[in-house]
């Protein structure tokens, strides 16, 4: 906690104080990587390319936060840039990626673009 008073000639200032909270860059890609799970387990299964996707991209992200807290972060982020691939198509080039390896699992194109925010946000946290 921060406090600050101020004071002149004329007297003090009444006592102005703020909490400041930092968190490690670990930290804040496991938030966004909990964000991107909580995202999925909301979405309905339509929005998936095929039915057992959902649960997939879940245990991906699992894993990728598993890596991070064992402190693996290589495994972390080929586990994020595969999830990554899975929700590029709208965000990246605005269609779904077709068949292949990049094929994209998400087929929403808001819920692509969510998911792609969140999972770029925590890849860029990791060294």
């Amino acid at each position: 906690m921060l406090a600050l008073i101020v004071s002149d000639s004329f007297g003090s200032s009444p006592q102005s104080s703020m909490t400041v909270s930092a968190i490690t860059a670990s930290d804040y890609a496991q938030q966004q990587i909990g964000t991107a799970i909580n995202d999925v387990a909301g979405m309905p299964a339509s929005q998936f390319q095929a039915p057992g996707h959902q649960k997939s991209f879940t245990y991906l992200l699992q894993q990728a936060i598993e890596a991070i807290q064992a402190g693996n972060t290589s495994l972390a982020k080929q586990k994020l840039t595969s999830a990554v691939i899975r929700t590029d198509g709208y965000p990246v080039r605005g269609a779904l990626d077709g068949p292949g390896p990049s094929m994209d699992w998400v087929t929403d194109p808001t819920a692509q673009s969510v998911l792609y925010g969140s999972l770029t946000n925590a890849l860029s946290m990791l060294p």
